[in-house]
């Protein structure tokens, strides 16, 4: 084949040294290995990965994350690790406002110069949670050892009425909470923009950003609200 892509989520955990020399075995018949790696904002990546955890059936709390420091969030960190691969290294900044049709798929063939049909690529694949859902999540994970048949179906549920009653909870970070958490990976993001993209910090927050996790902040304060939402979903 012309081209063989390796693709998963899960290279962001496994252990990077160990993986890279497995590769490398296979990867020598090749006349050119690229990575492709998109990079999503800090705090975005961190709500969006607990909401997969509840989904996987965890019931740790998100105060619990916010405080830890990984890795693979410092991004020049991660990248270098790569490189004992390959130099071909290529991030791209996951946002869908800059994706062909809004759409990653896309994106990434688009690297690959491989031209595929838009329709075809309109997929829903392990759609996300609202925030108010994964909270319900945590709950029920917490007090019940679901078979994963029935957990299955009760995220399927959850899905559901994410779709038909909009909640108006979209953080799980209160601002100052979001600040302080991007302040942590400010320099190492100042150098992954000036090496990679040869540009300013483009992981900040935003005058619009700001002012909507403000709003956002009256909901996380309102906690009685927000158990009664819980316990009604």
């Amino acid at each position: 084949p012309k081209v063989v892509i390796l693709s998963s989520e899960n290279f962001s955990a496994v252990n990077l040294n160990s993986f890279i020399e497995f590769l490398k075995k296979y990867l020598i018949l090749f006349s050119s290995v690229k990575v492709i790696v998109y990079l999503r904002r800090q705090d975005l990546l961190i709500e969006s990965s607990y909401k997969q955890a509840m989904k996987m059936q965890f019931f740790y709390r998100f105060s619990e994350v916010n405080k830890q420091n990984k890795n693979y969030l410092n991004f020049p960190y991660f990248l270098s690790e790569w490189k004992k691969l390959t130099q071909l290294i290529i991030p791209r900044i996951y946002d869908k406002k800059l994706f062909p049709d809004g759409n990653v798929i896309l994106d990434f063939l688009s690297i690959l110069g491989i031209d595929y049909p838009p329709e075809k690529a309109r997929i829903e694949v392990n759609p996300s949670l609202s925030h108010i859902s994964a909270l319900v999540l945590r709950e029920i994970n917490e007090k019940f050892e679901l078979p994963k048949e029935l957990h299955r179906k009760v995220v399927q549920y959850l899905l559901e009425q994410d779709k038909v009653n909009k909640h108006p909870l979209k953080s799980f970070f209160t601002l100052e909470e979001r600040l302080s958490f991007l302040e942590r990976y400010r320099e190492s993001n100042e150098r992954l923009f000036r090496e990679y993209f040869n540009s300013e910090n483009r992981f900040v927050l935003s005058e619009e950003e700001i002012e909507f996790y403000r709003e956002q902040d009256e909901i996380l304060k309102d906690k009685e609200r927000l158990e009664r939402d819980i316990r009604e979903r």
